[in-house]
């Protein structure tokens, strides 16, 4: 990949490795104040609205004056600038902001940057919140989601990824002979970039007539690789190795190479098709316009094939269908100013024309803008009559259903998407049908309908297999890791993400990667491999410059945070989870805060800060009421069950233990009603000791046992051998931790149990060991001084430090 280092004053930043160093040294910056620099210093060519960057960096335009000030405040004070002079970042009246400062652009050829620790902030404190009102008889919740896999809530990110193609392609649908089953990888056709010789100004055919053609063959019902991935792979490979490169990361078999250049008035495009085993046939066609001679020069590459081109064909005015090509050249690249640019400078019918309507919808559902994209849709649909546009009005329901899911609304996403699925079924659209049924799918899962969402999967990756979209296909294997994550097996789920990432980083597909990446790294965590979960992250954050959407960054961020905090960077974490808290937009971005308050609460408890861990646990709970973030939330309220129980608020602990009981039963979730019987468990413990508390935490063990994710277990049995340790019942204990020793090399808490038991037992040598593994494990984690007291040596006056860990 580039690498740009851009360098002004003695100042360096390195947006890849979202880096700022100041005379060598790095300067700690939240997110947001990054990504304020970076947008600012990658668009110096102009200046920037303050609308725009604020949708660029929030990912919403409803931002408080007042965080922006302080946001531009923090920048350019981290830049050496202040609001006086503005020698860097200069204030636009009634605009926005403009980086003027000389800069000097550095690229080299590199491997994404390690990401370095940012030092510590602290957090706000968090006012408290009323207590959620949960039903008892209440089914299982399925309202709220936001990424597609990442692991316990899972689903709309994938959304995002594999739903992202549903509006573009519909200059080309035209009926074909239907596919009958799934294609060889060796029956596959990939359309190259176009070699263009002529003026600046055609630039954008190189991608233009590429796509134009791969959309043509694949409407004859031709297997052919998406011109993204195309796009993608070719970038990333030398120039003298591109073949052998797309060959291998695609499977196509055939490549189709072509090159255009003006003669006269006309254009002449030559085509080659080139096989396997070395053979090339040619073609050439010559039109007057650059989108006739690219549909000539299909029609003759599938003569060539032995396809019947049917004499008439349904086709978009050469005008819009001009238009329509630049904006998918530029899509193709992620250039949405040019794709708008395109839009903006169509004639006022074209771009009233539903094709260009649908674009102008991608390009702000790509860009976070959910709201501008739903109310253009729904716009739009009443001129696409089933009888004369069904093509277009499946994208169009296709389009509001991944919309909905990204919005976390299961079932607002549900109807458009059966109904694009009935549509879909009468055509030959096997690409346009795998992107609903892969919506319908996650809508399914989010609704913990998972039978119904497997069947929709396996559909899915038959038809992405019949259009030749072998990168679609693998986003269907994240989502059936999703699933099975939710269904507690991490174990079956880790294997689709190492899968599916190897297969995004060979396509360099950054979105997928980072996604992917984040479902691994919560399944590392479930299966208490912290080390390797944070080296995913660290993966997943070398690449977090190429995604663009504020929204989706700080969802990734989340699990950063998560996995920082799993290895003992607690600092980091907090830092982190500081500035989502901040960031986020309550509306629009519920469960991710859930989810960083659910994370925070837990640190806060193990910290001892109980009054800020129930509060944040308390808003934990009200946001994360989706069946996908039944295991987030059953964590959060046993947070505040302890963190109730630490502040000596029996009363209210023993309520917020029934009702989460309650919803437990309800979710029909086994590792949730492991945590709630563990939660009922110390609730009896504090109220009537460790004998009368011992079902409970036998009970928690054994369902945890049951689910079999290592997490859950060892959550349920530090808990109880912690009380049998207290009450003096060693040889139990022993067998308990026994148990967990098969982790004790790499999960901090498993460790600290063996600390805490081989000191009970009064077994120095045992015990020192232990201590030195679990002191190597901790990082920032505190182990209590008792504990680190030479077993039988006597206890300072005073009482006791309590045992602290995340358990």
């Amino acid at each position: 990949m580039i690498r740009r280092l851009y360098h002004f004053g003695d100042c360096t930043v390195d947006v890849a490795a979202r880096e700022l160093c100041q005379a060598g040294t790095r300067v700690p910056l939240s997110p947001s104040v990054f990504d304020c620099i970076a947008y600012l210093l990658e668009h110096r060519d102009r200046a920037v609205g303050r609308d725009e960057l604020v949708s660029a960096v929030w990912g919403r335009t409803s931002v408080t004056e007042s965080l922006v000030g302080k946001t531009l405040v923090k920048a350019r004070r981290a830049v050496g600038d202040n609001g006086a002079q503005q020698d860097v970042i200069l204030t636009v009246p009634r605009f926005g902001f403009h980086w003027i400062a000389p800069v000097r652009v550095e690229e080299s050829e590199a491997d994404a940057a390690p990401v370095v620790p940012v030092a510590a902030t602290a957090v706000p404190p968090v006012p408290a919140a009323p207590s959620p009102s949960v039903p008892p008889s209440s089914s299982a919740p399925a309202r709220r989601v936001r990424r597609m896999p990442v692991a316990i809530g899972a689903l709309a990110l994938v959304a995002c990824a594999v739903l992202g193609g549903w509006l573009y392609r519909s200059n080309s649908s035209v009926p074909g002979s239907a596919a009958t089953a799934a294609v060889a990888r060796d029956e596959r056709l990939a359309v190259v970039p176009v070699e263009i010789t002529g003026r600046a100004e055609d630039a954008w055919l190189r991608l233009g007539l590429m796509d134009l053609i791969a959309q043509r063959l694949r409407a004859d019902g031709l297997a052919v690789v998406p011109s993204d991935v195309v796009v993608r792979v070719s970038g990333q490979a030398p120039a003298d190795d591109a073949a052998r490169v797309l060959r291998e990361a695609t499977g196509a078999g055939t490549l189709v190479a072509a090159s255009a250049r003006r003669s006269g008035k006309d254009w002449i495009v030559s085509a080659v098709l080139r096989e396997a085993d070395g053979r090339e046939r040619e073609v050439e066609a010559r039109a007057a316009d650059a989108v006739s001679v690219g549909r000539e020069t299909a029609d003759r590459l599938l003569r060539l094939l032995g396809r019947e081109v049917p004499e008439e064909r349904m086709a978009l005015a050469l005008s819009l269908a001009e238009v329509s090509q630049r904006v998918d050249a530029a899509l193709l690249t992620n250039d949405f100013d040019a794709a708008r640019r395109a839009i903006a400078a169509a004639s006022a019918a074209d771009q009233a024309a539903p094709e260009l309507q649908l674009r102008l919808s991608e390009i702000d559902y790509r860009l976070g803008v959910s709201d501008a994209a739903r109310e253009r849709l729904e716009r739009l649909l009443p001129a696409l009559p089933v009888e004369t546009e069904p093509a277009l009005r499946a994208r169009a329901l296709t389009g509001l259903g991944a919309i909905a899911l990204k919005q976390n609304r299961a079932e607002v996403a549900l109807p458009p998407l059966d109904e694009a699925i009935a549509l879909l079924d009468r055509q030959n659209e096997p690409e346009s049908l795998g992107h609903a049924l892969t919506g319908r799918g996650i809508a399914h899962a989010m609704r913990a309908e998972y039978d119904e969402a497997g069947r929709d999967f396996a559909r899915a990756r038959i038809a992405f297999e019949l259009s030749g979209d072998a990168h679609a296909a693998a986003r269907v294997d994240i989502n059936e890791g999703a699933v099975a994550t939710m269904r507690d097996r991490p174990g079956d789920a880790l294997p689709l993400f190492e899968r599916a990432a190897q297969r995004f980083e060979r396509l360099d597909a950054p979105t997928d990667l980072v996604n992917t990446l984040g479902n691994e790294v919560d399944a590392r965590l479930a299966l208490l491999q912290p080390a390797a979960a944070l080296a995913a992250s660290e993966r997943m954050m070398a690449r977090m410059e190429r995604i663009r959407n504020p929204i989706e960054r700080r969802v990734f961020l989340v699990i950063r945070a998560r996995a920082l905090a799993a290895v003992g960077r607690i600092a980091e974490a907090r830092a982190l989870l500081a500035d989502l808290l901040q960031d986020a937009d309550p509306e629009r971005e519920a469960s991710v805060l859930g989810e960083a308050r659910a994370q925070q609460a837990a640190i806060d408890l193990a910290a001892g800060e109980t009054a800020t861990a129930a509060a944040l646990a308390r808003q934990a709970i009200a946001a994360l009421d989706g069946a996908e973030f039944a295991h987030a939330r059953a964590e959060a309220w046993r947070v505040l069950v302890l963190s109730l129980l630490r502040r000596n608020e029996q009363a209210a602990a023993t309520q917020e233990g029934a009702r989460f009981a309650d919803w437990a039963g309800a979710a029909g979730r086994v590792s949730v009603l492991a945590l709630a019987r563990l939660a009922q468990g110390e609730l009896l413990a504090a109220r009537d000791g460790s004998l009368a508390a011992e079902p409970a935490f036998l009970d928690a063990r054994r369902i945890a046992e049951q689910a079999g994710v290592p997490k859950d277990i060892a959550t349920a049995t530090i808990a109880g051998a912690r009380v049998l340790i207290a009450a003096g019942d060693l040889p139990r204990a022993a067998e308990a931790a026994g148990q967990l020793a098969r982790w004790a090399d790499r999960d901090f808490d498993c460790a600290l149990l063996q600390v805490h038991l081989y000191h009970a037992l009064g077994q120095r040598e045992a015990w020192d060991t232990s201590l030195a593994r679990a002191r190597a494990l901790a990082g920032e984690r505190r182990i209590a001084a008792d504990l680190q007291r030479e077993p039988g040596a006597p206890a300072p006056i005073g009482r006791a430090e309590p045992v602290v860990s995340l358990h």
